[in-house]
């Protein structure tokens, strides 16, 4: 031993925004400045009948920002939170329905920052999840006759895994949810 101390590489994780859109929110919502920080979704809600309905987190003007659209005049909600980690811009990758699974990364955190398209009974879902070597997956599948996709990105490469046990999620797109498998 040699006395010398060793510095930390983990980083501690701390809310850095949030932001909340749908029927008495608006359909757009500001949430945090973009480069230090990752965001994800932690609610979607609503009634998705096609490719025009969507939530979605993208980069606009240097700043993460949480929106909805609906053709169906409403009805769609979402809440997102944002973290003091960066997030890998090159991480964000979509599945789209008919696609095989989509690989993210291995090790880290993913979680979902779009959800679009037609939820229309008990056959359709969208999944993220770890698999073998700590590769992070999105994918799913649809039995309805109208578009659905899924886009998640990811921060971290070490193991964040406290933090993600502990990042809640809820869908209620009628009656199809999503799911992770074990």
């Amino acid at each position: 031993e040699t006395g010398e101390e060793v510095a930390s590489t983990e980083q501690p994780l701390s809310l850095a925004g949030a932001g909340h859109v749908g029927d008495g929110f608006g359909n757009s919502a500001s949430m945090t400045i973009a480069g230090l920080t990752a965001c994800f979704l932690t609610q979607v809600s609503g009634r998705f009948r096609g490719t025009g309905e969507w939530v979605q987190i993208t980069n606009v003007g240097g700043r993460w920002t949480l929106a909805s659209h609906s053709l169906q005049g409403g009805g769609i909600a979402a809440h997102a939170m944002c973290v003091n980690y960066p997030m890998d811009q090159n991480t964000i990758k979509t599945w789209q329905k008919g696609q095989a699974p989509v690989a993210l990364q291995k090790g880290g955190s993913c979680f979902l920052t779009t959800v679009q398209g037609e939820f229309a009974g008990g056959g359709e879902h969208f999944v993220f999840w770890k698999g073998s070597n700590e590769q992070w997956w999105v994918g799913g599948s649809s039995q309805a006759g109208g578009g659905l996709c899924a886009t998640a990105g990811c921060f971290g490469k070490g193991d964040l895994g406290t933090f993600t046990n502990r990042a809640k999620a809820s869908w209620d797109l009628d009656l199809v949810s999503y799911r992770a498998p074990n």
